[in-house]
């Protein structure tokens, strides 16, 4: 499946979710063929990732009714078909931390919750000074 639909999903559900998707995600050949894509610049893969998911695909924001998940294969294919899917938070994060690990970088998310509800979703990658975020909702890296 490459769109998930969840309303009035508690934590526990979302997560579940996101981790099937990211594991998929991270194993897709059309996943790893965009991180090959992005990694180009001569600064580091984690870098190039970053400014490629950041600068590609474009942000918006899922329905008030909904939470919308897109799957990173999905993701990847809009791009090499030269429509970028636009996305979330959570999109962006799945589709970067799929991006890191199909590279062999260990990669994981990290959802930011308020009580039984997430807010937000970012994606971490474990370098030699630990774990990093790696959310391409912020400017820098």
């Amino acid at each position: 499946m490459n769109l998930t639909v969840i309303k009035n999903a508690d934590i526990s559900i979302v997560k579940k979710e996101m981790g099937r998707m990211f594991h998929e995600g991270s194993i897709d050949i059309d996943v790893r063929h965009l991180a090959e894509t992005a990694i180009r610049s001569g600064r580091t893969a984690i870098g190039d990732i970053f400014d490629f998911v950041r600068f590609t695909f474009p942000y918006q924001s899922d329905p008030l009714t909904a939470e919308l998940f897109i799957h990173p294969r999905l993701m990847a294919r809009s791009y090499f078909n030269g429509m970028p899917r636009k996305g979330d938070c959570d999109d962006f994060a799945l589709l970067t931390a799929s991006m890191l690990q199909s590279v062999g970088y260990e990669s994981r998310l990290a959802i930011i919750a308020r009580g039984f509800e997430y807010d937000h979703v970012v994606a971490q990658v474990n370098t030699s000074l630990g774990w990093i975020n790696v959310d391409t909702s912020d400017k820098k890296l």
